[in-house]
């Protein structure tokens, strides 16, 4: 924890619209900012980032998910961010921000690096470029068949700072019983109306 009393959380994402990785940073980012830390998230903005900001989130702007020379740039004002606002953790949670990420530590003296952790969503191809995510202090796969693709990527098979934190579902949100059929057509065909009078 930093000496500061709280600490400050950077998650770095491609960008925030919707999917697993992006949920799971908006409920990470609002449990850690409820919890009284500091918390930012880098990204290229997107649909999400208004909910981050509700949340009492940091949006930063940060177009180290771009695949273009501007992920270059990326490095340079991730590097200026981490040492402006003295980041204590930052957890990555896709490849590309990982080697913006991994290039950006290198110009940092080793004493303001923070601790690093890599969130592992999906299971991407095998190779050098997604070995990086194997490249931090804590390596967290979000399920058991993903720490298994983890050990395939791994060169020396060294899986000790791998561990796995299911994700979960927010019971609230999604009914466990399956809504009656005629109810649950007529709700998608109001909101799709390109389905109307097609077989579902």
């Amino acid at each position: 924890m930093s000496q500061r009393g709280r600490m400050t959380v950077l998650q770095l994402i491609p960008a925030m619209d919707s999917g697993g990785a992006e949920y799971c940073v908006l409920e990470q980012s609002r449990v850690l900012a409820e919890s009284g830390q500091r918390v930012l998230v880098g990204s290229a903005g997107g649909r999400l980032e208004s909910v981050l900001s509700s949340a009492g989130v940091e949006p930063v702007r940060l177009l180290c998910g771009a695949k273009s020379p501007r992920w270059l740039w990326a490095v340079l004002q991730l590097r200026r961010l981490l040492l402006r606002e003295r980041v204590d953790v930052v957890d990555v949670h896709s490849r590309l921000p990982a080697w913006c990420l991994r290039l950006a530590l290198r110009l940092l003296p080793p004493e303001r690096r923070p601790v690093v952790v890599h969130t592992v969503h999906g299971m991407n191809s095998r190779g050098w470029y997604s070995r990086v995510m194997l490249r931090a202090d804590v390596v967290v796969a979000v399920s058991e068949s993903v720490r298994r693709h983890l050990e395939g990527l791994s060169a020396d098979g060294d899986m000790r700072r791998v561990q796995v934190i299911s994700r979960g579902v927010d019971c609230r949100r999604y009914r466990r019983i399956w809504p009656s059929r005629v109810g649950w057509r007529a709700e998608f065909v109001r909101q799709c109306q390109a389905a109307a009078g097609r077989f579902l």
